[in-house]
């Protein structure tokens, strides 16, 4: 069952567009994540969804009723925000108990609520402190707390980590899974870190200037981009992309850069005819391959003759800098394995089952994606906040 509907949602402020034509359900007990760079339109979205902002055009709609006639408080949604917003005045216990005690609900049951999420949130020995005695994960507890109370139909979360340092964003991203699995309220949450989606999300919906550029579980959006804009934002490094065109020649083909005349070699050019064919039809196109999956030296796959320029060592891995002509791009190396030089010509080879291709509109080429297959999704820990 949807617990929520957005159809066609258009936010217009003046002659700028913040959301245009936005469509989505949330499921039953779903954890939805919409990421994307700032000022994409992930926060109005919310809004919206809270009924603190109205659509200029579209429906929101909560279980199969239109919710243009509800309130905020009707709307029974729980929101944590970025800055935690608790009342600085009050205690633990007091912070917990204010929307049960605005709503009138009795101080019994209060009393009840209050013991059960503090114990769920272990916030039992800290409910007689006020919010400046506690660390900025025991606020964003409180914060959570707060909106749990209540027993809302869905939580909006507005970048509830942001605030905190790499080590206690780690845990609290668990934290977080864990209570989403203990309670089972749908969840919408918004963040710009690539490690926040693929880590917590059962979907990860993708925005750009106001648009949806896809849909899809943690798997789909890595593995599978619909987008050049979706390939280039996940990852750490991300996807290195390129402008090329791919010719017919006698026994095969080739791809070459229309920018500055490099040409890479296709192995097997024998293999695969039918998608080469499809991509000597198009002018010009984008080919992509992810860095993880490319191999060094020359091997079986398109190969590419790169100059390092430069060299990052991360402990157990290192990015290798370099450019194909004047396109650059990026490899992985394990630790162990030989680095090169800065300046230094090396081969690099994408193999087939790494490569994406995408058209001039900058759309997914699908029906040539059958030269790769899907691989596993990399370790959280090779990703990095973008």
């Amino acid at each position: 069952m949807d617990v929520v509907n957005l159809r066609e949602v258009t936010r217009q402020f003046g002659v700028q567009s913040a959301l245009r034509g936005v469509s989505f359900d949330v499921n039953q007990g779903e954890f939805l994540v919409i990421v994307g760079p700032s000022g994409c339109g992930k926060s109005t979205v919310l809004r919206i969804i809270a009924g603190l902002e109205r659509p200029t055009a579209g429906s929101v709609q909560f279980g199969g009723r239109d919710a243009a006639a509800l309130s905020p408080g009707d709307r029974n949604v729980g929101m944590v925000f970025q800055n935690y917003a608790l009342y600085p005045h009050l205690s633990v216990s007091e912070n917990l108990a204010f929307g049960l005690s605005a709503a009138r609900v009795p101080k019994s049951r209060i009393r009840e609520r209050v013991k059960e999420v503090a114990a769920l949130l272990e916030l039992d020995e800290m409910l007689t402190k006020k919010p400046g005695q506690l660390s900025g994960g025991q606020k964003q507890r409180v914060a959570l707390g707060r909106a749990l109370v209540r027993q809302p139909v869905i939580f909006l979360m507005d970048e509830p980590l942001s605030n905190l340092d790499a080590v206690l964003r780690e845990k609290m991203r668990m934290d977080l899974r864990r209570l989403h699995e203990q309670t089972g309220t749908a969840t919408v949450y918004v963040t710009h870190d690539q490690v926040e989606a693929m880590t917590m999300a059962d979907r990860i919906l993708v925005m750009q200037q106001g648009e949806i550029h896809q849909i899809g579980t943690p798997d789909e959006v890595y593995h599978e981009p619909a987008t050049l804009f979706v390939a280039r934002f996940f990852g750490a490094p991300p996807m290195n992309t390129m402008n090329v065109r791919v010719r017919h020649r006698e026994g095969g083909w080739t791809i070459g850069s229309p920018r500055h005349g490099e040409r890479a070699i296709i192995t097997h050019p024998e293999a695969h005819k039918a998608e080469w064919e499809s991509l000597v039809a198009e002018s010009q196109c984008w080919l992509g391959f992810r860095p993880e999956f490319t191999v060094m030296g020359r091997a079986e796959g398109v190969q590419f003759s790169v100059r390092v320029t430069d060299v990052e060592t991360l402990g157990p891995r290192s990015h290798v800098h370099a450019l194909w002509g004047d396109d650059p791009l990026v490899y992985v190396l394990e630790h162990g394995q030989s680095t090169p030089e800065r300046g230094e010509s090396v081969w690099l080879t994408a193999p087939f089952s790494s490569l994406h291709w995408f058209n001039e509109q900058n759309r997914r080429m699908r029906s040539l994606n059958k030269i790769g297959h899907v691989h596993a999704v990399p370790e959280a820990a090779g990703m990095t906040n973008r």
